[in-house]
């Protein structure tokens, strides 16, 4: 059965969909036949334009490379025993049961450069007793995953604030740190930004609303007073996403408001238990170089720097494809794996580029890169592995 597979990923990389789809219509069970079906049907459909000359084969190209993505995808799902090839990799690795594999390896592949940079600030700011807010940008393509990046700083700073390993970190999150979101009780959420397209008063309303749902009082009662009741956490730590498209056309509004929230905060009440909040702001393609950057990009990573006050290190920006290399280290930094043969890794990898697109398999051809939301599938396979 793999080796029926192989040969039809063979044909389909080599271009010849026909032969893909009589060979895919063979091996696929009868529940995945109405999905072949329609993809086939639309690629013939797609070839006739061509044929008649309604469309030429160069701009057919966007529509037959999603249809060839969504074959890959369809033939991915597919597995004797119901596991894909890169589940099917993964257990190759041969991890154990119930071993020391924590949260944090669900986000901390790559991103040395970057979180050095946050830790850096974090620790000058703590040392030089000011206020306990911590308030930090983190921007970036989605395909980059800049909230899972988010929340890998907050299990960075617990496990070097706490002296813990990860899966201690994990354990111990109810008695150290009050999150305002969380996942069924478990993992940190992350929120909507509150926010009115055009109303800079309409966002601080519903800012100060947001607070006092999640916090169980007012803004201003806050400031005045602080938080008894949550006096026994160490941390609270709050993360917000919004998008670079509310910097279109938005007069100066973004500025302001990211402003306002970094002087509210400013000046927080004896006792406080530290604040790390963080913003995530989406930004299709900002992991491209400067010079390709749009120019809503720069715009909003100007008015980033200006609320700032001069300290980029409060902008997060960086958040590049992970490179092969950089991915080898992942595997061998996790418990078990150290000693793993690098053709069991080369597996896994190759598992995952089976199912790029064509954009995707290029940059990893050409750039040995693959973009992290490939990666955080197989992240979460192992540590479930690591957790049965």
């Amino acid at each position: 059965m793999k080796e029926q597979k192989n040969r039809i990923i063979k044909d389909i990389v080599e271009g010849d969909l026909n032969k893909a789809f009589e060979a895919s219509i063979k091996l696929l069970p009868p529940e995945m036949q109405n999905d072949l079906i329609l993809l086939a049907a639309q690629y013939n459909f797609l070839e006739k334009k061509v044929d008649q000359g309604v469309t030429t084969f160069t701009e057919a190209g966007p529509e037959r490379s999603r249809i060839t993505q969504s074959l890959l995808k369809l033939l991915d799902q597919f597995q004797e025993g119901g596991q894909n090839f890169v589940e099917q990799a993964v257990l190759g690795l041969g991890i154990e049961a119930d071993n020391s594999i924590g949260e944090i390896s669900l986000y901390n592949c790559n991103r040395k450069r970057i979180t050095r940079r946050f830790k850096s600030d974090f620790n000058d700011k703590r040392n030089s007793q000011a206020s306990p807010f911590y308030f930090y940008f983190i921007c970036g393509c989605r395909d980059e995953r800049p909230e899972s990046f988010a929340r890998r700083l907050v299990y960075e700073v617990l496990c070097d604030d706490l002296n813990m390993d990860s899966a201690a970190a994990a354990k111990d999150l109810e008695e150290l740190v009050f999150f305002p979101f969380r996942v069924n009780g478990e993992r940190i959420s992350i929120k909507p930004l509150p926010f009115s397209d055009g109303n800079l008063g309409a966002c601080k309303n519903m800012f100060k609303k947001a607070f006092e749902e999640r916090l169980g009082t007012s803004l201003e009662s806050f400031l005045q007073n602080g938080l008894p009741r949550l006096n026994n956490f160490k941390y609270i730590i709050t993360i917000f996403k919004t998008n670079s498209k509310n910097w279109e056309d938005d007069e100066g509004i973004m500025n302001q408001y990211f402003k306002w929230l970094l002087d509210t905060f400013s000046k927080l009440p004896p006792g406080t238990p530290e604040f790390l909040f963080f913003i995530v702001i989406d930004s299709p393609g900002l992991w491209k170089s400067p010079e390709m950057h749009t120019t809503l990009q720069r715009k909003m990573l100007a008015d980033l720097h200006n609320c700032c006050r001069g300290n980029e290190k409060m902008v997060l920006a960086d958040l590049l494809p992970v490179d092969q290399d950089d991915l080898f280290n992942w595997f061998y930094q996790l418990d078990g794996l150290a000693d793993v043969n690098p053709n069991k890794i080369h597996d896994v990898i190759d598992a995952i580029v089976q199912i790029l697109n064509h954009d995707e398999r290029n940059l990893y051809k050409n750039e040995q890169k693959i973009h992290m939301k490939d990666i955080e599938p197989m992240q979460q396979n192992i540590f479930d592995l690591a957790k049965r």
